[in-house]
């Protein structure tokens, strides 16, 4: 169905805790993960993503076999990578 997917879902969710499209994190591996990758700010395909995927996100994580997402998750939670305050 035109205009259902990922991205549509995010959006009505961001709208519900008022938060922007640059404050979402989000993962994906397959073209159904494209317009999610796009509209979120802090995007991230997987290492073993299809090479669309990859330039349709922002970032890169590990493989899911080397637990990518907990990975970054983590860096999320320690405020590194991407997710570091800028620098004064």
């Amino acid at each position: 169905m035109p205009g259902n997917h990922k991205a549509h879902g995010l959006d009505l969710l961001a709208q519900r805790w008022g938060i922007g499209h640059h404050q979402v994190l989000a993962f994906g591996d397959g073209g159904n993960d494209l317009e999610m990758l796009k509209q979120s700010g802090f995007s991230f395909a997987m290492g073993n993503a299809p090479e669309r995927v990859k330039q349709a996100a922002r970032y890169q994580a590990p493989t899911n076999n080397q637990q990518g997402v907990l990975q970054v998750i983590e860096q999320m939670l320690a405020g590194e990578g991407p997710f570091a305050a800028p620098a004064d």
